[in-house]
C-alpha cells in the first residue's frame, strides 16, 4: 500500500472514530455527556449498595437513587451538583476526607476512570431521572397488579 493511501486511511479512521465517540464542533473534540443510568448507577450498584442500599444504610446514607444520595445522611449530601470538588462523595472516593475513611470501605478503590466519570457527572449537574425508584421497589413482587383491559370483540 503506498504512503498516500495509508495516510488517507488513517485520517478517515480518526474522523470516523472521533465523530462517533465525541461531539465534533468547530474542530474541537468534547467529551460526551455522562448518562446516569448507563454510566453512574452501575458503579454505585457494584460498589455502594452493600452498605448504602435499601437493606442497609450506614450513617443513614442511601445511594440506590440519585435523589436519596443528594438528600444525604449523617454527614450531609453525598454530592453537590455542579461542584465535584466540594462533594463528600468525591472526597471519600479519593481518600481525601480528613475524618471519613476511603470508600468503598475495606474494598479495592474505584479506578481513576470511574472516579473521573462520577466527577464529570456531578460537574454536569448530576442529572438523573426524577422518577427513579429504589432497587427494592423495582422488583416485580413490589409492583401492584393491574387488571388488563380485555380486547374488543
Amino acid at each position: 500500500m503506498d504512503a498516500l493511501m495509508l495516510q488517507f486511511l488513517r485520517a478517515l479512521l480518526r474522523v470516523s472514530v472521533g465523530s462517533a465517540w465525541f461531539g465534533v464542533g468547530a474542530g474541537v473534540f468534547a467529551a460526551a455527556p455522562i448518562d446516569y443510568l448507563r454510566d453512574i448507577k452501575p458503579i454505585f450498584t457494584e460498589n455502594c449498595y452493600r452498605c448504602h442500599g435499601a437493606s442497609q444504610q450506614k450513617n443513614q446514607l442511601r445511594m440506590d437513587t440519585a435523589a436519596l444520595a443528594l438528600k444525604g445522611g449523617e454527614n450531609g449530601a453525598a454530592f453537590k451538583p455542579g461542584k465535584s470538588a466540594d462533594s463528600l462523595l468525591i472526597q471519600v472516593l479519593k481518600g481525601a476526607h480528613p475524618e471519613i475513611a476511603r470508600m468503598p470501605f475495606k474494598k479495592s478503590a474505584l479506578s481513576e476512570a470511574q472516579v473521573a466519570r462520577i466527577e464529570q457527572w456531578i460537574n454536569e449537574g448530576a442529572k438523573a431521572p426524577a422518577d427513579e425508584a429504589p432497587e427494592m421497589k423495582k422488583h416485580w413482587a413490589f409492583i401492584p397488579p393491574v387488571r388488563a383491559t380485555p380486547p374488543a370483540i
